[in-house]
């Protein structure tokens, strides 16, 4: 059921920032990560951050919504027609956890200008729309929701009035809900803090144990970064390795490529974001930053890329 309805939260949020080439402004940490740290399964590896307030805020998302893709616009228009809410002004933020090696979720947190009362209402109309029969039932503290047909359950804890959790893993959202829940591990919680919880986008976490696509001289072993979104995309992280000196081989590396690309020619769209990039270390952990303008998108929209 979450996989599709529901977490049209999810993909809202996404295509806001893919809109946005993934990086408005930051500010305080959101409602969604500020209950993260306690609220989200202690299997959690990995955080995901969306601020959706500022990324439908933003003015390249403005600009740019037109040019999502129609699914997308359907989306938002379901959910206005079925629960009533204006996706690009009611939800607030959402955090996504993922487990040690990804798959899905280990929970997600929503927060809105919704109750419980129209956030279950949504899901079951919004199934109807997919062409799928939901029940809602009360287990305790819990929202169970079952999907005529399929065989998992979804369950939903409110944290307070306008924020809920939702996950599969019932004695997890239980453990939480009744107080016991032992919250994301010291080692994501140190990354989380690392991160600018309150940028449009954001991602901390353990990714030891993940088959990651990068052709780096050392495995990473953690991480964090965020973006920010307005009238361009500015983005700022680290990442950990298990030594100083896999960090500095990492360092290296990335600047000699650095300075070789910039050596090359192109067009100045792209030159203007390659000289923002920056490069560095600290210990173990390899820091970056690096900004993208309005010109370089529009280049790359008019591209079709």
């Amino acid at each position: 059921m979450l996989r599709n309805r529901t977490n049209v939260v999810v993909a809202l949020g996404l295509a806001l920032s893919l809109a946005a080439c993934k990086g408005g402004a930051g500010g305080g940490t959101t409602a969604a990560a500020s209950a993260a740290t306690a609220s989200l399964p202690d299997n959690t590896a990995v955080v995901v951050g969306i601020n959706v307030s500022s990324l439908a805020g933003s003015a390249l998302y403005k600009k740019y919504k037109d040019k999502l893709p129609g699914e997308f616009s359907k989306g938002l228009d379901d959910m206005k027609s079925a629960c009533g809410l204006d996706a690009e002004k009611d939800l607030k933020s959402v955090v996504i956890g993922m487990g040690p090696e990804g798959g899905e979720p280990t929970g997600m947190i929503v927060n809105g200008n919704f109750d419980k009362a129209k956030a279950t209402k949504c899901v079951i109309e919004l199934g109807k729309k997919d062409g799928k029969t939901i029940t809602a039932t009360e287990e305790g503290k819990l929202t169970a929701f079952k999907t005529e047909g399929e065989d998992k359950i979804e369950y939903a804890y409110f944290i307070s009035g306008d924020t809920v959790l939702i996950s599969k893993d019932k004695d997890a959202i239980t453990a939480i809900a009744d107080g016991k829940g032992k919250g994301v591990s010291a080692g994501v919680k140190e990354m989380m803090d690392k991160a600018d919880k309150g940028a449009s986008l954001w991602y901390a976490g353990d990714v030891s144990k993940m088959d990651l696509p990068m052709p780096l001289p050392a495995k990473p072993v953690a991480g964090w970064g965020s973006a920010k979104v307005d009238s361009g995309v500015s983005a700022s992280g680290g990442i950990r390795f298990a030594s100083d000196a896999d960090a500095k081989s990492v360092a290296d590396m990335a600047k000699q490529q650095l300075d070789a690309v910039k050596k090359q020619d192109m067009p100045p769209q792209i030159k203007k974001a390659l000289d923002s990039v920056k490069v560095g270390q600290s210990g173990k952990d390899v820091t970056f930053s690096g900004e993208v303008g309005d010109d370089l998108i529009s280049m790359a929209i008019s591209m079709g890329m």
